[in-house]
């Protein structure tokens, strides 16, 4: 008896382990690095957005864009057959756009006033959520 009470005692501990093993991988953060260098000094008359080559897709409806910068940009999001969207974000900030369409490809471009050569970093997340970032 004791023999059968420990073989079920395992089971139930071996299934409750896997369970947890499981869950952490779904908590798991989807972002993308879309960090890109100036290429062009904006002038007073021009206007110069650098775009990143990953493509953003939102399984959550939400995109969480964070600005690890110590200046401000301006984030400009784009997709096929829809409006350019574009989000001022001050230095270190995040900003949440809950208005993203599911499996939708969207294209990246950020603009700073920064001088050429500069980098810009930005991290876009899947969902309402992003990983701390101090300046």
């Amino acid at each position: 008896m004791k023999k059968w009470l420990c073989f079920i005692l395992m089971i139930v501990l071996t299934l409750s382990l896997a369970a947890c093993s499981n869950s952490e991988n779904v908590d798991e953060i989807r972002s993308w690095d879309c960090t890109v260098t100036c290429v062009e000094e904006s002038e007073s008359d021009s206007y110069i957005i650098t775009y990143s080559d990953k493509e953003i897709v939102s399984n959550t409806g939400m995109l969480t864009l964070q600005n690890r910068n110590d200046f401000a940009i301006v984030v400009h999001l784009l997709s096929p057959g829809n409006k350019e969207i574009t989000f001022d974000i001050e230095a270190g900030g995040v900003c949440v756009f809950h208005q993203a369409e599911n499996e939708t490809v969207y294209t990246v471009g950020v603009h700073a006033d920064v001088e050429e050569g500069t980098e810009i970093n930005l991290v876009v997340y899947d969902g309402e959520a992003s990983e701390p970032y101090v300046l």
